[in-house]
C-alpha cells in the first residue's frame, strides 16, 4: 500500500486490516516509514523510519503499540546518534549517544525515562568528559570532571542535584567557574535594583579557591532556603590577600532592607532582620567575592 504523508493521518484513522503492513512514501523519497499495524495507532513488530533525503532515521520494534527493546536513530547524515531500550512504551535500560563526528558523547542506564546509576560522558576528542552517579535523574554522590587533556577540571560531591561541601577545581575549571559567577552577579544587582529582596537573598557565597555549596532540596520551604542566607560564608576583598579573609556566620533571618548605594551602583548594603550581623556590606565591583545564585 502505497501513501503519501498528507494521507497517513487518513489512514490510521480510517483503519488497516488486522497485522497490516503499512508503508508510507513522500513525493521524492521511496520510503518513509514502514511497519505493521494491529489496528489504527497500534503498531506491531519491526519499524523503520527514513528521513526526508532517504537517510534511515530510526529502526526498533513496537509491541501493542508501545516501543519494546532496542531502538537505534541516525541523523540525515546517517550518523549514529542514539542507541536506546525501551520496556512498555518507556525508556528503560542501556542508553547511548554519538557526537556529529562519530565519537561516543554519553553512555548510561535509564529506569522509567529517567538517568539512574553512573554515567560516564566523552569529549568529541574521545577523552573522557565527566562520570558520576544519578539518583531519579539528580547528580548524587562523587563526581569529577576532566578538560579535553585529560586533567582532572574539578571534583566534589552532589546531594539531590546541587553540589555540597568542598569542592576541588583546576586553575582553567576554576576561571570557567569564575566567569559563571560573574554573569550571575549581574543578575544578583539588578533583583536588588528591583527591589526583589526574597529572589536577591537567595544565594550563596564562596571564597576563589574553595567552593562551599549548602544543598538546599527542591521544594523546600521559605523557611529552609533561608539557610542559603543563614549558612558559613568565606570572601576576600581586593589585593589583601589570603590573610585578611574574613569569615561570618549567619543565623537564619530574611533580609530586612537593601539599599543601592546612589554614588555607587555597584555598592550594597544588606540588612537582616535577626542574625549576629546586621548590615553586612558587599562591594560586588572590586570583583573578588564569587558567589554562585540559584
Amino acid at each position: 500500500m502505497k501513501i503519501s504523508c498528507t494521507h497517513l493521518v487518513l489512514c490510521i484513522l480510517v483503519g488497516c486490516s488486522p497485522r497490516e503492513e503499512l508503508t508510507q512514501t513522500h513525493e521524492n523519497v521511496p520510503l518513509i516509514a514502514d511497519g505493521f499495524m494491529l489496528d489504527p495507532g497500534l503498531e506491531d513488530g519491526l519499524w523503520a523510519t527514513w528521513h526526508e533525503n532517504g537517510q534511515k532515521r530510526a529502526k526498533g520494534q513496537f509491541k501493542n503499540g508501545k516501543a519494546e527493546g532496542l531502538w537505534i536513530h541516525w541523523d540525515e547524515d546517517g550518523q549514529l546518534g542514539v542507541a536506546e531500550q525501551w520496556k512498555k512504551g518507556r525508556r528503560d535500560g542501556r542508553w547511548a549517544d554519538w557526537h556529529e563526528n562519530g565519537a561516543v558523547k554519553s553512555e548510561g542506564r535509564l529506569k522509567d525515562g529517567k538517568r539512574e546509576g553512573l554515567w560516564t560522558y566523552w569529549h568529541e576528542n574521545g577523552v573522557q568528559q565527566a562520570e558520576g552517579p544519578f539518583v531519579l535523574d539528580r547528580r548524587e554522590g562523587a563526581w569529577t570532571f576532566w578538560d579535553e587533556d585529560r586533567d582532572v577540571k574539578a571534583a566534589g560531591m552532589y546531594a539531590e542535584g546541587q553540589q555540597v561541601g568542598d569542592w576541588s577545581f583546576a586553575p582553567e575549571g576554576l576561571r570557567e567557574k569564575k566567569d559563571a559567577v560573574r554573569a550571575r552577579a549581574e543578575t544578583l544587582l539588578q533583583l536588588l535594583r528591583d527591589e526583589q529582596w526574597e529572589r536577591a537573598a537567595d544565594l550563596v557565597w564562596v571564597d576563589e579557591t574553595t567552593r562551599r555549596y549548602l544543598g538546599i532540596s527542591d521544594g523546600a520551604s521559605p523557611e529552609v532556603r533561608r539557610e542559603k542566607v543563614a549558612g558559613f560564608y568565606e570572601g576576600m576583598y581586593g589585593n589583601r590577600g589570603p590573610s585578611s579573609l574574613p569569615q561570618h556566620r549567619y543565623t537564619p533571618g530574611p533580609v530586612r532592607s537593601v539599599r543601592i548605594d546612589p554614588k555607587d551602583p555597584d555598592l550594597a548594603h544588606v540588612s537582616y532582620r535577626c542574625g549576629d550581623l546586621d548590615g553586612f556590606e558587599m562591594r560586588l565591583a572590586e570583583g573578588e567575592w564569587y558567589y554562585s545564585f540559584e
